[in-house]
C-alpha cells in the first residue's frame, strides 16, 4: 500500500477527528461513546453496463473506529461514527476470443483487490421496547472516501498464465471519484458495554471521470459504478 500525500492528510484528518470526540465530554448521562472494530464482505465497483459474466469471491476486511449516541426523543437517537474501513474481494471475468481456427480462446482475467476507506455514516437509531434484550434498528445515510488502493492482475489464456500486454491504465480524474454514498440499514443488540450490530451499505450508482492511457495515447471515460458491503461490528461502551 503505497501512502501519498493526500492519503496522509486523509489519515490525520481521522485521527484528529477520532482525539476531538474522544476529548470532548458527554452533553448529558445518556449520551454514550463506543470503540468498535469487526470485518466485513464487499462488492467494489458494480458497473451498470454489462461487461460479460463476472464472478466475485468474497474476501473478508475489517473496520475500527467509533460511534456516538445522542438521545433525540424516546427510544430515537442519532448515532454518528467514523471507520477505516479495509475492503477487499477478488474477481474473475472468462472471455471467450474467436481464433482462424474456429475454436475460440478462453481468456481468464483474475483481479484481487484491497481498499482503505473512510466512512462517515451518520444514522438514526430505534431502540426497540423490550425488557429483557436492548434490541435497536439503524438507518440513514453514510459517505466515504477512498483513502488508498492496491491490487494484483493475473492472466490465464487457454489455462496458461500469460502477461497482459498493453492493458493501459486509468487514472482518476477529481476526488469524486473516491467517493462513495448511499444509504444503510442495520440492526444490533446491546447488553451492559458490549455491542453487537450487523448493517449493509447500498451504494448508489454514480458516473465518474477517469482519464485512459493506452498504448501512447489518452482519452477521457466515464463509468457507472456503485459498491456495498456488509458489516458485522463489535463495541465496548467507554
Amino acid at each position: 500500500m503505497k501512502i501519498n500525500k493526500q492519503t496522509s492528510r486523509l489519515l490525520l484528518c481521522f485521527t484528529l477527528s477520532v482525539f476531538a470526540i474522544f476529548s470532548s465530554k458527554p452533553v448529558n448521562s445518556q449520551t454514550s461513546l463506543y470503540v468498535i472494530g469487526g470485518t466485513n464482505f464487499s462488492k467494489l465497483n458494480i458497473t451498470k453496463e454489462s461487461n460479460g459474466h463476472l464472478e466475485r469471491s468474497f474476501k473478508p476486511g475489517f473496520q475500527i473506529g467509533i460511534v456516538t449516541n445522542f438521545p433525540i426523543a424516546n427510544n430515537l437517537s442519532l448515532s454518528p461514527s467514523i471507520q477505516l474501513v479495509n475492503k477487499r474481494e477478488t474477481t474473475s471475468q472468462t472471455l471467450y476470443i474467436p481464433s482462424s481456427n474456429n475454436t475460440p480462446n478462453i481468456l481468464e482475467i483474475q483481479n484481487k483487490t484491497s481498499q482503505y476507506h473512510i466512512d462517515l455514516p451518520v444514522t438514526l437509531k430505534y431502540q426497540m421496547p423490550l425488557e429483557k434484550l436492548k434490541t435497536f434498528i439503524i438507518g440513514g445515510p453514510f459517505l466515504n472516501t477512498r483513502v488508498s488502493s492496491s491490487g494484483e492482475t493475473k492472466a490465464y489464456e487457454n489455462g496458461v498464465q500469460t502477461n497482459l500486454d498493453n492493458e493501459g491504465t486509468m487514472e482518476e480524474k477529481n476526488l469524486f471519484n473516491r467517493m462513495d454514498f448511499g444509504v444503510n440499514i442495520g440492526l444490533g443488540v446491546e447488553k451492559e458495554n458490549i455491542l453487537i450490530q450487523a448493517t449493509y451499505d447500498y451504494g448508489i450508482f454514480r458516473t465518474k471521470r477517469y482519464v485512459w492511457n493506452y498504448m501512447g495515447g489518452e482519452a477521457e471515460l466515464e463509468q457507472t459504478t456503485r459498491s456495498s458491503i456488509l458489516k458485522l461490528t463489535f463495541g465496548y461502551k467507554l
